[in-house]
Order: structure tokens, then sequence, then C-alpha cells
């Protein structure tokens, strides 16, 4: 699948909504190229042979808040019970247009216990095989 860089309001609206992401299982967050780069990976709604990732590009603000006081190891702790560690689970994902800077489009995330609002110029959704892809906590070490 091609990168489609989504870079209007409507769009992005529209692409959000056809993937049906509500409740869906998150397998990751990440941050790359110095904070320019968010990405999210989660369930596909449709089984568990493909993901989505959702990454939000020329990243200008990224706030979060977790609920940080876990008093276990939480990868380690699941990791061990199941093998897989699906932290959080999307409720949703508001784009609305960023009022200061106009060119921005604003993200209020809500991952159940991760709260997110990031401040960026355009975003891509991706659905790849799930076999093609090993997170972080199904790695051996």
């Amino acid at each position: 699948m091609k990168n489609e860089y989504l870079t209007t309001l409507e769009a992005i609206q529209e692409k959000l909504n056809s993937i049906h992401l509500h409740d869906m299982h998150t397998f990751d967050v990440t941050i790359n190229y110095h904070l320019d780069k968010l990405s999210i990976y989660f369930d596909d709604y449709e089984g568990y042979d493909y993901y989505w990732k959702i990454s939000f590009f020329h990243c200008y603000k990224v706030n979060y808040e977790t609920d940080g006081d876990w008093s276990d190891d939480y990868l380690k702790t699941n990791q061990e019970k199941s093998g897989y560690c699906p932290v959080f689970d999307i409720q949703w994902i508001r784009p609305s247009i960023y009022q200061e800077e106009p060119e921005f489009f604003k993200f209020d995330i809500d991952l159940t216990t991760l709260s997110m609002t990031v401040v960026c110029r355009s975003i891509t959704a991706e659905r790849f095989k799930r076999s093609d892809k090993t997170f972080y906590w199904e790695k051996k070490d």
C-alpha cells in the first residue's frame, strides 16, 4: 500500500471513520526522526491477520499523559502471562484544525490510560499483514 499523505480535515476524518478503530488494541506507539513522526500501531477491525499504522508527520507539538502509577512492570508481567501485551485500547482519535497555526491539524487521542494531543501537518493510515511485523512484546531475548 502506497503512503498517501492526508492533508485535509475532510480526508483525515473520512479515513479515520473507515478504519473502525474504536476499542481496537494498540500494539505500540513510536516516535521517530527527532520527534518529527509519531506512529500508532493497532488491531484491524476485521481480524488478527492485519494491523493498522497511523503516522503523524511534521509534528509541531506532542503532549501526553499516562496512568504511570502502576505498581508492577506491566510489560514483563503481561508478557510472562500471555506473550501478548496490548497496553491501551483506542477510544477515539479526533482531528481538528489547530487554531493557532491553521496549516496544522490537532488530534486529541484517547488510548484508555494514555491521552495525547498531537499537532502536525499530515498523517498516513496504512494497513499491513500482521505476519510482516514483530512488535517489541513479541521479541524473544
